[in-house]
């Protein structure tokens, strides 16, 4: 597993004390969790490693879709919607999606975690 405290982030924010919680709570004491993804997108994806790509970030999101690591934890999309209004910091836009899983205990979740590109 990776040092949580290593990884960098170009984008969104990650809550440390949370995702430690996830890896480390005992399968005894654990159970499925609802996770949620709220995005905004680039318009030009854009590459941490410097590569260039001709499509937009969105696309670039769609290809990455984990749908076969989510399908190997017994894990499974439940919604998929882009988003038409933001009631707070009101800035519409049709790169703007939330997408949501149905997620097992935390073994499995670290399991995903360790699958991931």
């Amino acid at each position: 597993m990776p040092d949580i405290n290593k990884v960098r982030v170009r984008y969104g924010q990650v809550n440390r004390e949370y995702g430690l919680r996830l890896a480390t709570t005992a399968s005894d004491d654990d159970g499925p969790i609802w996770m949620v993804n709220l995005m905004s997108y680039r318009e030009k994806a854009d590459y941490a490693d410097g590569r260039e790509a001709e499509y937009s970030g969105r696309d670039a999101d769609d290809r990455y879709a984990p749908l076969g690591p989510l399908k190997a934890i017994g894990a499974q999309p439940v919604f998929l919607a882009d988003v038409d209004t933001q009631f707070l910091d009101d800035t519409t836009s049709a790169r703007r999606c939330a997408r949501g899983a149905d997620v097992p205990a935390a073994d499995a979740r670290v399991a995903q975690a360790q699958l991931r590109p």
